[in-house]
């Protein structure tokens, strides 16, 4: 009759044991982040291939192949820290730093380096949301460059692809103004300059303008000396940006008085840090600092100075993220 004792006693025992952790499950750490994230706005645990990932139906995913996979770059997140992105076959792979695997994307067509095209990876607020959104460059022609965008979702918890900005040229993100200005090469003489806005979670052109590349200027040909012929100007342009200070470098002709001669749209977004003139190897460097975030025009006039007409002219965009770095994108 001892096992009857035994019996109820040994049961007990073992439903204690089994409720006190051998059934315990792993849980993630949802501390505040450096961009004041709360805990709520945390995800529970790493998304998979499948969940909350806009992978379509009939598409599987390759496990990721770190021999094959190729990396695209990294950003930071104000939800996830710092994260890494990879592609592989097709599809987009996005690690944190822990190197724990949290989405799988389809690229939705994008490829790196397609014709040529160098890779960039860009993380940014695209629609103001107070979330870190990311774009790839998808291609660089004539008439601006263009990029590939995937936006996130708070209800979905995940990246989406946002089809619509793939067809704006040459995209700049005008965090102060809450905008988004395109540049497109209409021609050799014309740009289109538009403005856009997020307006019920649509982006909406609200403004564009035709700006010419050739402002209206006197025909210098009857100002010339006997057998002086009009000076003609290298406008190749170098550039180096990605950087708190970052540089433009033009060409300048030998045994001459004209020189470039820059112009800040805005003052207040960026300043000029050095102005350079190297006669030896007829260069002429303009390296500049950011200022305050926001998105202002530079402009480039080969000139003498002595007067308002010039020989030639360049423009740029010159973009400061809210980290001081600069992106100038050549516009005309």
């Amino acid at each position: 009759m001892v096992y009857k004792r035994v019996l109820p006693f040994c049961i007990a025992v073992l439903i204690a044991l089994f409720s006190c952790g051998c059934g315990k499950t792993d849980t993630v750490e949802t501390n505040v982040n450096a961009a004041g994230t709360t805990a709520a706005e945390i995800p529970e645990a790493p998304v998979t291939i499948g969940v909350g990932a806009p992978v379509p139906d009939g598409l599987d995913a390759p496990e990721f192949d770190s021999e094959t996979a190729e990396r695209l770059g990294r950003i930071t997140s104000d939800i996830y820290g710092k994260l890494a992105f990879y592609y592989q076959d097709g599809f987009i792979y996005i690690f944190n730093s822990d190197r724990d695997l949290l989405f799988t994307l389809d690229a939705c067509g994008y490829s790196p380096n397609y014709q040529e095209t160098p890779v960039e990876l860009h993380g940014d607020d695209v629609n103001f949301d107070g979330h870190t959104d990311f774009y790839l460059l998808e291609n660089r022609t004539s008439q601006g460059d263009y990029c590939f965008f995937w936006l996130w979702n708070k209800t979905t918890r995940t990246f989406e692809y946002y089809v619509a900005l793939s067809s704006f040229p040459s995209p700049v993100i005008d965090a102060v103004n809450r905008t988004i200005v395109t540049t497109e090469i209409l021609n050799a003489d014309q740009l289109l300059r538009t403005v856009y806005r997020w307006q019920g979670g649509n982006i909406t052109a609200v403004s564009n303008d035709k700006v010419s590349t050739h402002p209206q200027q006197e025909d210098e040909e009857d100002e010339l000396l006997p057998g002086m012929k009009p000076e003609v100007a290298d406008t190749r342009v170098l550039i180096q940006d990605g950087h708190v200070l970052s540089s433009v470098l033009l060409y300048v002709n030998e045994n001459t008085h004209s020189r470039w001669i820059c112009t800040i749209e805005d003052p207040n977004v960026v300043a000029l840090y050095e102005d350079e003139l190297n006669n030896e190897n007829l260069t002429h460097t303009f390296t500049f600092k950011g200022v305050s975030p926001g998105v202002t025009t530079v402009v480039f006039r080969y000139s003498t100075g002595w007067d308002d007409t010039f020989i030639s002219q360049k423009i740029l965009n010159i973009q400061v993220g809210t980290d001081r770095l600069l992106r100038i994108i050549e516009t005309g």
